[in-house]
Parts: structure tokens; sequence; C-alpha cells
């Protein structure tokens, strides 16, 4: 199940990168609305957003945005997504800064214009693909889905209680199959 989740949301953060680069590039070049741009083709859009997806990819991993997938919280995932690419998109600036091509004010400009729009292409791309995995799988859970097995420890008015609790809130993804008698020596 956790393997799953995982590939699933790697799947589909891949997919929302490679759209992001290419609204990128309508953006930028179709659309016109980002000054100093010189025209490319279509065609070499390609292979830069596999490479780009891949170095999403990999700052996704690092910061830890594969972990702990199942059933998290859908506002505090959009927010490290949030502040992870914000990390990703400063990392990649920075990059293209080392990269010596003759940084001026006017191209500076550019650039920041350049990076904050693509940082606003990703962050809402992966947002809005996080947010519809995790809204697809709290269904689930809701509908019996996914759920993970457990066990009460103790057969009192307190395990009752938080049986009841467990069956009231099914987003916790629990399927209690029982309780376990405590006894004391």
């Amino acid at each position: 199940e956790r393997r799953k989740d995982i590939l699933i949301t790697l799947f589909g953060d891949m997919i929302a990168l490679i759209v992001g680069w290419h609204l990128f590039y309508i953006v930028r070049f179709e659309l016109n609305w980002l000054q100093g741009a010189e025209l490319v083709a279509p065609a070499t859009v390609f292979l830069p957003s596999l490479v780009m997806a891949v170095f999403w990819l990999a700052v996704f991993a690092f910061f830890g945005l594969y972990k702990r997938l199942y059933l998290v919280s859908r506002f505090d995932e959009i927010i490290r997504v949030g502040k992870i690419s914000i990390i990703g998109t400063l990392l990649f600036f920075f990059l293209l800064f080392t990269d010596d091509l003759n940084w001026n004010a006017d191209n500076i400009s550019s650039a920041k214009n350049y990076t904050f729009v693509y940082w606003l292409l990703t962050f809402s791309l992966v947002s809005a693909n996080r947010l519809i995995i995790r809204t697809t799988q709290r269904m689930s859970v809701k509908r019996g889905f996914g759920l993970h097995r457990a066990v009460i420890v103790g057969v009192g008015e307190t395990a009752r209680q938080i049986y009841d609790d467990i069956r009231r809130h099914r987003t916790a993804g629990l399927d209690v199959r029982g309780f376990v008698n405590q006894k004391t020596s």
C-alpha cells in the first residue's frame, strides 16, 4: 500500500511537472507574457521538461515529500510543497546564475519574472495533483478501502470509547478487528 501511494504520487508529480514546464513555455514564448524571451522550437521543450521533472523529483525526495503519504493532512502537504518548491526554485535560480550568462540588470529582472512564473506553475500543479490524490485516498478510506488492521488493547469502557471514536472517524484509516484482554499478574 505504501509503495502504491509513493508510485501514484511520484507519477502524478512527474506529469504535473512536465505539464508545468510546457505551460511555462506557452507563457514565455507563445503568449509572450514575459519580455526578453528568444523563441525556441516547441520540440526542444520535451527533453528539458524531463530533466526538470527529474530535478524536482530529486528535490522532493531529498526533502521527504514521498514519505508518510498515507492520509496526511492536505493542507499540511500543500504547505510543505510550497516551502520545498520555493527552495527548489531558488536552487534552480542559483544554478542559472553560476552558469555565467553575462547577467546584467535587464536580464536579471527577466530571470526573476521567469523564476516566479515557473515557481507558481510548479507549485500550483504539484499541489493540485496532491490534493486530488489525497482527496481520492480519503474518499476510499471512508468507503472502507485501504484501511489498516488494528486491535485495541483492553476491554473496558475506555477501549469501547476508542473503538467508537475510530468508527466515527473513518479517515483515521483503521479497521478495528477486535479487543485484546489485558490481564495483570
